[in-house]
C-alpha cells in the first residue's frame, strides 16, 4: 500500500524544492528523490485521517482523460512540436482543468531548465506509471513512442472500467426499482387496505401481520436505522483505508466466490499489461516490478511481486520466481518462461494481457447472464410477498 510523503530538498543547482510523492515506504520515497538528483533535507509521511484518504484519489484524472492526454502529447511530439509548446497547447485546450493546470506548471518547470520527468514527479495528480514512462522516454529519446504505448494502456484500462460499469447497471437498476416498489407498497398501499380491514374485524393472515409489523418498525425507527447504517458505512470506510483494513479487504476480495475469480483476472491483466509497457519502454525488469507494485492497488499481489523480486535478485529465473508464488496463476509463469527463453518477454506479457482482458470480459458476460434470472426471481419474490400480504386479507374478507 502506497503512502504520501512530504519532502523538502535541494536540486543539483542548490535551489530549494518541496512537494509530495507516493511511495511504498520511506526508503522508497528517499530513493525516488535521489533518482531526481535531489539532496533530501526533510522527508516525512503526510499526516492525514485514514478515513479520508479516498478524497486524494478523487483528484486524479481517470484512464479516459489520461489516454486522451498521452495521445495528444504523443501526436504533437511525433509531429516535431517541442515539449514546452506541446504542453502550452494542452494547457489552453484540455477540457480536464486539473490536467490543464498541471500542463502549464510542467511547461513552466521546463523553461526553468528542469527535465520533464523531474517536473512530473512533483505533482501527485499524475500516476507513478506516467512519471516512470516519461523518464524512460527521455533517456531513450523516444518520448512520443512511449507516450503512444501509454495512451494504448490507458485506453485498455478505460475499456475494462466501462465493462465493469456496464455489468453493474442492470443489477443496480433492478435493486433500486425493487426497493422503491416495496417502499410504496409498505408505506401507502398496505396501511390503507389493512386499516379498512381492521375496522371490519377481519382476522389478518400471519404474513400480513408480519409485513405490517415490518412497515410499522420502519416508519417509527427509520431515523435511528438510517444513522446506524451510516455509522456502519463510515466505520467500514475508515477500516478499509487503514493498512490492516486494506490488507484484509484485498485478501477477502480475491477469495470471494465468483467475484474473487473476476478480481484475480483484472489484477493479472493490470500486472501483465503494466509490465509489458514498462519493458517496451526500456525500463529494467526489477525496476518495472517496483513500479507495478505501486500501481496494481492490491496488497496481496504487491506482496507476491516483492517475493518475485527477492527471488530474481537471489539468482532465480523470472519464470521460476513467478511459478513459486501461489498467488500467480501457472499460465503466467509458463508464458513468462517462454518469453524469457526467447528473449521476447514483452511479447509474452502482451499476449497474456490480451488473454486475461478477453477472459475477464467473457467472465463478466457470463456473470451478468447468470444474475439476470436470479434478480428476476428475487424481485418477483419480494414484490410478490408484499402483494400477497395485501391480497390475502381482501380475499378472506370477500369470502373467497
Amino acid at each position: 500500500m502506497t503512502e504520501m510523503y512530504a519532502y523538502r530538498a535541494r536540486d543539483s543547482t542548490g535551489k530549494p524544492v518541496s512537494g509530495y510523492l507516493s511511495a511504498a515506504d520511506e526508503k522508497s520515497a528517499a530513493a525516488k528523490l535521489w533518482e531526481q538528483d535531489y539532496y533530501v533535507i526533510d522527508l516525512a509521511k503526510k499526516k492525514q485521517k485514514p478515513g479520508f484518504q479516498f478524497l486524494f484519489l478523487l483528484e486524479r484524472p481517470g484512464p479516459r482523460e489520461l489516454a486522451s492526454y498521452c495521445s495528444q502529447l504523443s501526436t504533437m511530439l511525433g509531429a516535431g512540436v517541442p515539449v514546452i509548446n506541446s504542453l502550452t497547447v494542452l494547457e489552453s485546450h484540455l477540457e480536464n482543468k486539473k490536467l490543464a493546470r498541471v500542463s502549464g506548471k510542467l511547461a513552466h518547470n521546463l523553461r526553468e531548465g528542469k527535465t520533464l520527468y523531474r517536473s512530473v514527479k512533483q505533482y501527485a495528480v499524475l500516476p507513478a506509471l506516467f512519471a516512470n514512462i516519461i523518464k524512460a522516454g527521455e533517456k531513450s529519446g523516444s518520448l512520443d513512442v512511449v507516450l503512444a504505448h501509454l495512451a494504448l494502456f490507458y485506453e485498455k484500462e478505460n475499456e475494462v472500467k466501462k465493462n465493469i460499469i456496464s455489468a453493474l447497471i442492470y443489477p443496480s437498476f433492478v435493486f433500486i426499482t425493487t426497493v422503491a416498489v416495496v417502499i410504496v407498497l409498505l408505506n401507502f398501499v398496505l396501511p390503507t387496505i389493512t386499516g379498512m380491514l381492521v375496522h371490519q374485524d377481519v382476522d389478518l393472515p400471519f404474513i400480513t401481520k408480519l409485513i405490517i409489523s415490518a412497515s410499522e418498525f420502519l416508519t417509527c425507527y427509520w431515523a435511528p436505522l438510517l444513522i446506524f447504517i451510516l455509522v456502519i458505512f463510515l466505520s467500514a470506510a475508515y477500516f478499509i483505508c487503514t493498512e490492516k483494513g486494506k490488507r484484509t479487504c484485498d485478501y477477502v476480495l480475491i477469495n470471494l466466490p465468483l467475484l474473487g475469480s473476476l478480481a484475480k483476472k483484472i489484477f493479472i491483466f493490470r500486472l501483465t499489461r503494466t509490465l509489458n509497457i514498462l519493458l517496451q519502454s526500456g525500463i529494467p525488469f526489477l525496476q518495472a516490478l517496483d513500479i507495478v507494485k505501486e500501481t496494481i492497488n492490491n496488497t496481496v499481489f504487491s506482496a507476491a511481486l516483492e517475493r518475485v523480486k527477492e527471488s530474481v535478485t537471489g539468482g532465480q529465473s523470472i519464470a521460476d520466481s513467478f511459478a513459486r508464488d501461489t498467488v500467480i496463476p501457472p499460465m503466467v509463469s509458463c508464458m513468462i518462461g517462454i518469453g524469457e527463453s526467447t528473449g521476447k518477454l514483452d511479447v509474452s506479457l502482451e499476449k497474456l494481457a490480451i488473454y486475461y482482458e478477453q477472459d475477464f470480459d467473457a467472465a463478466v458476460s457470463r456473470l451478468v447472464r447468470l444474475l439476470e434470472p436470479l434478480l428476476v426471481l428475487f424481485t418477483g419474490g419480494i414484490v410478490g410477498l408484499v402483494i400477497a400480504s395485501v391480497l390475502l386479507p381482501l380475499l378472506e374478507a370477500a369470502g373467497i
